[in-house]
């Protein structure tokens, strides 16, 4: 019987016998232009969404700073007329009318102050007291007992400006005032806070409808590019 010879160690196998080796990345094939499209294509949808959502998010963010200023503003105003027995006077556009010092002065810069130029809260010359001037039945001497009743400050700061870049405007309006594109929207009398945009004071009428749906804008006007808060109506 032929034996079967041992195989020696080291001793080398059949080309039949190797195993296949791999030559890896040979086949290997490239994007087509197609896909390429469409991985662009989704990137940029994906962008775009994420743009909005951030640009949604910084419009929420203005809207609420402004409610919050709004609010606290008319907290402090509520305070300011049990002590002093009136309402501030409407001297100009951005004046603090008197909450974070007991005269109204200009919080965008200019320098004027009722405390240091009395002439700006005399009525008849820088203020007008037939529209937006001091309350029915008070004269001149409004700025005496402001001074001597007032207990503020009732706010730390009055805001320098909206986070739209216009101001904050206190409104006295003793009399029906037209608003408005055409100033075909008529407001009715009454005392008011205003929030203004930069842009020739007109809030775009997205954030506009947003503060009224906040229940800030309850002037009348929907569509008059600022929100009024109604503060006392007259």
């Amino acid at each position: 019987m032929k034996k079967t010879k041992n195989k020696q160690p080291g001793a080398a196998s059949s080309p039949a016998s190797r195993p296949a080796r791999v030559r890896v990345g040979a086949n290997k094939e490239g994007f087509t232009l197609v896909e390429l499209l469409v991985v662009i294509a989704i990137i940029g949808l994906l962008s775009s969404i994420i743009l909005v959502a951030v640009s949604k998010a910084r419009q929420t963010a203005k809207q609420a700073t402004a409610v919050a200023n709004i609010k606290e503003m008319q907290k402090a105003l509520e305070i300011y007329i049990t002590d002093v027995g009136f309402y501030p006077p409407d001297v100009n556009r951005g004046w603090d009318p008197g909450l974070a010092k007991a005269l109204p002065y200009d919080t965008t810069g200019s320098g004027q102050d009722c405390a240091t130029n009395m002439a700006s809260c005399i009525c008849g010359t820088y203020l007008s007291c037939t529209a937006g001037g001091p309350p029915p039945g008070l004269t001149n001497t409004w700025t005496t007992t402001a001074q001597n009743n007032w207990r503020g400050p009732y706010i730390i700061k009055w805001p320098q400006s909206t986070p739209w870049g216009g101001v904050y405007d206190y409104n006295y309006w003793p009399t029906a005032t037209t608003r408005g594109p055409l100033n075909n929207c008529v407001v009715p009398p009454g005392i008011y806070l205003g929030i203004e945009s930069g842009t020739g004071f007109t809030l775009d009428a997205a954030t506009e409808q947003m503060l009224y749906n906040a229940g800030i804008d309850n002037d009348g006007c929907p569509d008059d590019g600022e929100a009024q808060l109604l503060l006392m109506p007259l």
